[in-house]
């Protein structure tokens, strides 16, 4: 009988420790990262009309602006005054942000926009994963006079 008492309870104990193991692996559901970036600020100008930042992800990530008009098939951004060349991804990216030529010396002309009216102005990149964000602030400075 003590035989059978040991044996039951090697067998709950290894049943235990199978579930306790298939339960915290079938916890981790594989997706559980968080994005970020290189940098917290961009600033473009007529002397500098394009830069790069760096997307640090494990997963999918998306990019998010005021205005920002995705191309047909997403894969890229316009504003009136920048493009990206990326506004979606999986995994570690660098992308490139770039004012457009045209409104390199001119003002802004996009009505309501945080920057209308100005030849200098700023707005926020967001990043987006699944389970966090972060931002980015893009500034554009005037061109000297």
């Amino acid at each position: 009988m003590k035989s059978n008492a040991v044996k039951n309870m090697l067998v709950a104990a290894t049943v235990c420790s199978l579930s306790l193991s298939l339960f915290s692996a079938c916890s981790k559901d594989g997706d559980d990262y968080s994005v970020s970036v290189d940098k917290k600020e961009i600033t473009l100008s007529s002397e500098v009309n394009s830069q790069t930042f760096k997307i640090i992800s494990e997963g999918e990530w998306h990019i998010d602006a005021p205005g920002l008009e995705k191309s047909l098939g997403g894969t890229t951004g316009t504003t009136d005054w920048y493009s990206i060349d990326r506004v979606f991804g999986t995994g570690n990216s660098t992308i490139t942000i770039e004012l457009l030529p045209e409104t390199q010396s001119r003002a802004f002309v996009n009505p309501g926009s945080q920057t209308s009216g100005k030849e200098s102005g700023s707005t926020v990149l967001t990043i987006i994963g699944k389970h966090n964000q972060t931002t980015i602030n893009l500034k554009r400075q005037a061109a000297e006079k």
